[in-house]
């Protein structure tokens, strides 16, 4: 995933899915692994937008899931 754009309201985030994926989603959890957010994504793009307004000020973990199958994640700060 690359980080294309990060404002205080949202993250953009660019991804690519394997040729087989089914279904996949974007997971945003805490450093502890809770997670806060999960995001379904489309096959047919490979770019989404993240809303942070309901995060606080912190670290935070993004997750590329696609068949129950972990693709990448990648770490992102927010601060307020």
């Amino acid at each position: 995933m690359k980080n294309s754009k990060i404002n205080s309201l949202n993250r953009i985030a660019d991804y690519m899915l394997p040729d087989a994926a089914n279904g996949a989603g974007l997971i945003v959890s805490n450093t502890n692994g809770i997670v806060l957010q999960e995001i379904p994504i489309t096959l047919s793009r490979n770019q989404v937008t993240i809303p942070l307004q309901n995060l606080s000020s912190g670290n935070y973990v993004l997750t590329l899931r696609t068949d129950m199958k972990i693709i990448e994640s990648v770490g992102f700060n927010v601060m307020k």
